[in-house]
């Protein structure tokens, strides 16, 4: 397999009413939840800036837009560089209203409480949403979202909660079910990244069991892992498209190299483009 685009591991086709399909490339199809992990030695912070590529792709479409929930403290200067490296003026979009950053953390941490930051951080989610309208071009009959909220990332919100152990799994995990059935009544989709400490999440209780929770509220699961002999040169990581639903059910389609759950391998270039290709092919033809 020869390198290829990111975007073709990521295609959500879209479905039109004989079952088949249109060759656009959508971002997360709408009402669905993107679950994203990864490891220190491979964030995936370039997966969500593919999302933010494929939002302001509009194909002529009414362009989606993207709520950023950004719990790690890096803030947006940070975001902006990254995503400036990938051809996305973050600048334009937020004058534009297409892109709009929380500072989820500071939101937590004025907080009284658990429940109260996060219902604080849920009605700032909310009204940032666009307006639900039943009439919209966007609506049930299409797949592309009117919004993709991004949460980046579930870890430094599960770590920023006063509570801790499973008191604080629960809260985190309600607070995202809620958050995706928000998300759904506002023909919206949501994505969630989590860090784990290793490719194995078992070294954190906590952690391992918000990853389990996530994985059954979650259409698709996409992991991001360091390659197992480690480092390699021009190889970032491995990763893997796994769905966790029958997506014939959802109609979502992906012509993923190495098709679905089936690892390949990508590198992050120095001007942020990413490209994939299969194990063993050293990246050629």
């Amino acid at each position: 397999m020869a390198p290829a685009p990111l975007s073709t591991l990521l295609a959500f086709y879209s479905a039109i009413a004989n079952g088949s399909s249109t060759g656009d490339w959508l971002p997360p199809p709408v009402c669905s939840h993107t679950f994203i992990t990864d490891t220190l030695a491979s964030p995936a912070l370039f997966l969500l800036v593919e999302f933010l590529k494929a939002a302001n792709n509009s194909n002529g479409q009414q362009p989606t837009s993207i709520l950023w929930l950004a719990a790690d403290a890096s803030g947006q200067s940070h975001l902006s560089a990254v995503a400036r490296r990938a051809g996305v003026n973050l600048t334009q979009l937020t004058a534009k209203g297409r892109f709009t950053l929380i500072d989820a953390a500071q939101v937590i941490l004025d907080g009284d409480s658990d429940e109260a930051a996060l219902r604080s951080l849920y009605m700032r989610v909310q009204g940032a949403l666009p307006a639900q309208n039943a009439d919209s071009e966007l609506g049930a009959s299409s797949q592309r979202p009117r919004c993709i909220v991004i949460i980046d990332d579930v870890s430094s919100l599960l770590w920023s909660v006063a509570s801790q152990g499973d008191p604080a799994v629960r809260s985190i995990h309600r607070w995202i079910v809620a958050l995706r059935s928000l998300c759904t009544r506002h023909q919206s989709s949501l994505v969630t990244l989590q860090h784990l400490a290793s490719t194995s999440p078992s070294a954190d209780a906590a952690s391992t069991t918000l990853f389990h929770r996530l994985l059954r509220c979650s259409h698709i699961w996409i992991e991001v892992k360091e390659l197992s002999s480690g480092r390699a040169r021009d190889c970032s990581g491995e990763i893997s498209v796994h769905p966790l639903v029958d997506v014939t059910s959802v109609q979502l389609v992906s012509p993923a190299a190495g098709g679905w759950g089936k690892g390949v391998l990508y590198n992050v270039a120095n001007d942020g483009s990413v490209v994939i290709w299969a194990k063993g092919t050293q990246g050629t033809s």
